[in-house]
């Protein structure tokens, strides 16, 4: 289960201080005491678990209680097997410290592993991944996605609780209206106290929204057709007629103009011919006359 919750700050300040400086004058009791305190505050980080764990582990092997002295050993290099105490150490305090590396010299540390999504679109009800890869000694109850976004400047967390090692994923609201998101995570104790970081604060990951518009696509609307006069097939495109004349039938050719003016000519001649003759005394006989159309 995920929560998401508000965060107040809270810090507890001194207590590691004080666990330094009581071991350093040998009051072993007492720096365990406020060794406790730092492992059971919230705002401890790995590097204040690790210093505790090796004032408590040093406190109880000069006690004389040598297993929970490797007890506390083994957990401060379950969170940094890479730890070493200070050469000059007394082997005899050191000893459950040596003892506890020989143990776990072959066995991974506290690990998280992520890997920042892609965003497509909006960032709301985007699942992020966490891992929790190792956790030898079961120290960790919770892991924690700790942000903030562009819209709010308070850092709030989401929190699911874990039993074993395996992969947690925090969702993002449905309703998520940031356009950004940084983060980073958290593994904690029972106590809420960070044994494990990935990134931080100063360098979280990074995560925005992807609001890039597909490119606009260019679409061609279809071109009406230009109203058109309509156009006669060429066999039926009607004769070009000159002006003023009218259509008429064809004329026979006793009614055309040139048989008439021919024949006028023909008439005046033979007029004119009687007329001679009668001046001229002749007796007028019986004649033929043709007419010749040239």
């Amino acid at each position: 289960m995920v929560i998401m919750v508000f965060v107040p700050s809270a810090a507890r300040a001194g207590d590691l201080q004080e666990a330094t400086r009581l071991l350093d004058i040998l009051e072993y009791e007492e720096a365990l005491k406020a060794a406790e305190h730092v492992l059971k505050s919230p705002s401890s980080g790995p590097h204040e678990l690790m210093a505790a764990y090796r004032i408590k582990g040093l406190s109880l092997s000069a006690l004389g209680q040598a297993n929970r002295s490797l007890t506390a050993f083994k957990k401060l290099l379950a969170i940094d097997p890479s730890f070493r105490l200070s050469p000059d150490m007394s082997p005899k305090l050191a000893a459950p410290f040596d003892q506890a590396v020989a143990m776990l010299r072959t066995q991974k540390g506290l690990e998280l592993e992520h890997h920042p999504p892609k965003p497509e679109g909006s960032l709301a009800g985007l699942a992020l991944k966490i891992t929790l890869k190792s956790d030898p000694l079961r120290m960790v109850k919770t892991v924690q996605m700790w942000f903030r976004t562009d819209l709010d400047e308070k850092e709030r967390r989401m929190v699911a609780h874990i039993k074993k090692p395996g992969m947690v994923i925090m969702k993002l609201p449905a309703g998520f209206l940031a356009g950004e998101i940084r983060y980073y995570f958290k593994a904690t104790n029972k106590h809420g106290a960070t044994l494990a970081l990935l990134g931080s604060l100063a360098k979280p990951f990074v995560l925005v929204a992807n609001k890039a518009k597909a490119p606009a696509r260019l679409v061609l609307a279809p071109v009406p057709a230009l109203a058109r006069e309509p156009v006669a097939p060429p066999e039926s495109i009607p004769p070009v007629k000159p002006p003023g004349r009218t259509e008429e039938e064809p004329a026979s050719w006793y009614k055309t103009w040139w048989f008439w003016t021919a024949a006028g000519v023909a008439t005046a001649m033979i007029v004119g011919g009687v007329v001679l003759a009668a001046d001229s005394g002749d007796t007028v006989g019986p004649a033929d006359y043709g007419i010749r159309i040239e």
